[in-house]
């Protein structure tokens, strides 16, 4: 069995922004949406998760079977990321795939190309490509190598409407089975129709984590789930 894990994570910065004892789970089979203001914590917690932050106290795990999953299993896109500007596109999954020390056969960079439509820029270099197709490729780049688990931090932003099809198609396939995805996201409406659980985190507090269905019990749409419980955070902050 596959889980991410959060257990009393905290990590705080100058200024007195606090990521306050977050602790929940992500299982495998599921397209868990991470849902929060700007400024909430959520790509704080995916920093932690991957490594490039250090946390206070507490743990950020990806496991698998009670032992740690080998991290070139765990694909990630974070949302300010952007490909190395002086490769093409087929070079840069070409160095992602040495990085993880992956094969031609096994990289599969050009199949990942030409499924995000990126194949016609094939051998431009990154900088000049549309800030929708650095974006795309950074979704590419997490996906070489096939990995078990998929950490993406807004992947849908800037990226035309047929493609984020494609993409939503492909995150509800890859995560079938043994397979998680972790995403965060601003769109409620689109987080709705193909995640299968969700988590609210405000003021770098955790207000806790729900399955999908839960949202049609007594509520209309995830909108209005969110607003509800996000709301009851500041009457519950004001109160104190």
């Amino acid at each position: 069995m596959k889980t991410i894990s959060f257990t009393n994570l905290r990590k705080t910065f100058p200024g007195g922004f606090a990521l306050h004892d977050v602790t929940f789970d992500v299982r495998e089979g599921e397209i868990f949406a991470y849902l929060g203001p700007n400024g909430s914590g959520k790509t704080t917690t995916l920093r932690l998760l991957l490594g490039v932050l250090a946390p206070e106290r507490g743990r950020a795990e990806v496991m698998e079977d009670g032992r740690p999953l080998a991290r070139n299993r765990v694909g990630f896109t974070l949302e300010e990321e952007r490909p190395f500007e002086h490769l093409t596109p087929l070079e840069y999954l070409q160095f992602i795939g040495e990085v993880k020390n992956l094969g031609a056969a096994n990289g599969r960079y050009r199949e990942i190309l030409e499924w995000l439509k990126i194949d016609g820029d094939a051998r431009r270099p990154c900088g000049l490509l549309s800030k929708g197709t650095q974006r795309k490729l950074c979704l590419a780049k997490s996906i070489v190598g096939d990995p078990d688990i998929l950490v993406l931090d807004e992947p849908l932003e800037g990226i035309e409407p047929e493609t984020r099809r494609d993409i939503r198609d492909f995150l509800v396939s890859f995560a079938r089975g043994s397979r998680i995805v972790f995403i965060t996201s601003h769109n409620l409406y689109e987080i709705e129709s193909f995640c299968t659980a969700f988590g609210i985190i405000v003021d770098g507090r955790l207000l806790g984590r729900w399955g999908m269905e839960e949202v049609r019990q007594g509520h209309t749409s995830l909108e209005e789930f969110y607003l509800e419980r996000t709301r009851n955070h500041g009457k519950s902050l004001c109160s104190h």
